[in-house]
């Protein structure tokens, strides 16, 4: 979460504590109460950036489909502590998961992806073109956009 730049006065007149239970009491999941109540606001500016930028990507994508994309993360740590392999905890790394679809593909492209041989569409032909209209495809177009980087997916024609 975004370290905390506010003094507690601030915070304190600004009611923050009763701003982050309203936000706690509109999540679904234990994971989203704890990352409710560990947002803290930021006056860094990149950090400010990369918030507004994410917020944008799903308010964009709800707006264009209705709904928000199923792959968001879900809380699995429950599943994790009970699994091992010989007694050693199983852990998830998953580096890309606080990053904007932007930042993912210019991180891509600096480390020499080749998106042209990638496909995110959830109805990709046999031949593996998008279709260009599903969700993923859709928020897949937007994050090349946000990037400023051709979107090199073969699409279906039509």
């Amino acid at each position: 979460m975004v370290e905390s730049t506010a003094s507690e006065n601030s915070l304190r007149s600004l009611d923050y504590p009763a701003v982050l239970s309203l936000l706690e009491d509109r999540c679904r999941s234990p994971y989203g109460k704890e990352a409710a109540q560990a947002l803290r606001p930021s006056s860094h500016r990149d950090q400010v950036i990369r918030q507004q930028t994410a917020t944008r990507e799903m308010v964009q994508h709800r707006e264009l489909s209705g709904n928000l994309p199923l792959a968001l993360p879900t809380d699995i740590r429950p599943f994790l502590d009970r699994l091992s392999v010989e007694g050693a905890r199983l852990a998830l790394h998953a580096p890309l998961i606080n990053l904007t679809k932007a930042e993912i593909i210019r991180r891509g492209v600096a480390l020499g992806v080749d998106y042209s041989i990638t496909v995110s569409c959830y109805q990709a032909s046999a031949v593996g073109e998008a279709c260009g209209r599903c969700d993923a495809c859709r928020l897949r177009r937007a994050g090349f956009e946000a990037a400023r980087v051709p979107d090199p997916t073969r699409y279906v024609p039509g």
